[in-house]
């Protein structure tokens, strides 16, 4: 991780379900990070504002959440790929927190990272 995103400050680590978790500010975006025992770099994500999501994203979630807002916008790299994970407030529903991909789909076999 220090390699990876030798600038970063502020950080904070700790250990879930046994995978490592570093948290940290990077040129004013907030990052996590999830590293595996061997130390290999699971998954990563970073906080972006809503106007960084691709159109697709946007035209789906208006088409398929109405009565939603996003309240919460993070790129969410895993495997090489990356993804949109984005947290919908809605008056009187219950919150979402979705996967994307870019294209607009939901992603499949891709879990929300906390």
């Amino acid at each position: 991780v220090q390699t990876r995103f030798a600038n970063a400050s502020k950080s904070e680590r700790e250990k879930k379900n046994g995978v490592y978790e570093a948290e940290f500010d990077l040129d004013s975006t907030e990052y996590t990070v999830q590293v595996d025992q061997s130390g290999k770099i699971d998954a990563y994500k970073l906080d972006i504002p809503e106007n960084q999501l691709p159109a697709s994203i946007v035209a789906a979630i208006n088409n398929d959440y109405q009565g939603y807002k996003v309240d919460d916008a993070e790129r969410l790299v895993k495997d090489g790929a990356i993804y949109y994970q984005v947290e919908l407030e809605g008056k009187a529903k219950k919150d979402q927190q979705l996967v994307f991909t870019a294209d607009g789909s939901k992603a499949v076999n891709i879990s929300y990272m906390n």
